[in-house]
């Protein structure tokens, strides 16, 4: 499992670990901390069986949520064709809130 060199992130690393492992025989799970840049490199490269990350919403819409799991912006090497065009359609609708609001409860 890869995660941040913080204190926050092995915490939550280890629990995630002591969860696996009590809840699933014969599983081994060994944490590999390190800074987020190289974290992050790991992730992008596909160079993980798990990853963990944190991430706080800048604003209060759901974009703010979905943009997440766009193929331009996530980490975890997954692509959503459908979601990566209602993203993008979402937000060529910026100045129609209306319009913005039907294609994001679609998603």
């Amino acid at each position: 499992m890869v995660a941040a060199d913080d204190e926050e992130s092995q915490i939550f690393a280890e629990y995630i670990q002591s969860q696996l492992t009590e809840n699933l025989q014969g599983i081994e799970v060994t944490i590999k901390t390190m800074p987020s840049s190289a974290r992050f490199a790991a992730l992008s490269d596909g160079d993980y069986d798990l990853g963990v990350t944190f991430w706080q919403a800048d604003f209060g819409g759901p974009i703010n949520y979905l943009e997440r799991f766009d193929s331009t912006i996530t980490r975890g090497n997954y692509q959503y064709d459908e979601l990566d065009e209602l993203v993008a359609q979402s937000r060529a609708q910026a100045l129609d809130p209306s319009g913005r609001w039907e294609t994001l409860i679609m998603l």
